[in-house]
């Protein structure tokens, strides 16, 4: 996958790219926009990955937040590096204790980006081939995590349809 083609996917939804590193050959990129800041990997494509499709990872938070995403994308990152293997939408990744300190962001749901549309998803190559899918990591409190343990997931998107909760706050209260 010509990375390129990633970034300018990326700038097209996300706006200006403000800052990037590498981490163990993969980028790790900040974007603004004025609603919120967003994490996102380039190169984890590239890696030797089980998963169905090649993957990248983005979080989006608000703009004073943009750290958290960053701790969430990392986080996310070294979990796919232990065990091999990339992400399933609409799985949940917990912790027992809070993922950001002074919050009640114990874990992520693995969703579609809750606040761009599906254009923005899923990168297609001539024919409509999937060259990336890609996989958003959405910041959720310690009861919502165990809302969506146990296949409930769909119960856990219903409370945020009916709450409309702010996603991109790590501070906001649980829907549940």
């Amino acid at each position: 996958m010509n990375l390129d083609v990633l970034r300018a996917h990326y700038a097209r939804f996300f706006g200006v790219l403000t800052a990037s590193e590498i981490a163990d050959e993969i980028e790790i990129a900040r974007w603004d926009r004025p609603e919120f800041a967003s994490v996102s990997t380039l190169g984890l494509c590239r890696k030797r990955i089980t998963a169905i499709y090649p993957q990248e990872l983005v979080c989006s938070v608000k703009p004073e937040q943009a750290g958290a995403a960053q701790v969430l994308v990392r986080g996310t990152l070294e979990m796919i590096a232990s065990l091999g293997r990339g992400m399933v939408h609409q799985s949940v990744i917990t912790n027992e204790e809070p993922l950001l300190p002074e919050t009640d962001i114990h874990g992520v749901l693995v969703a579609a980006h809750p606040y761009l549309d599906d254009a923005f998803n899923v990168v297609f190559g001539p024919g409509r081939t999937v060259l990336v899918d890609i996989m958003t990591l959405i910041p959720i409190t310690a009861a919502e995590a165990a809302l969506a343990r146990g296949g409930n997931v769909e119960r856990l998107l219903d409370a945020f349809e009916a709450a409309d909760p702010e996603l991109t706050d790590i501070t906001r209260r649980s829907v549940v």
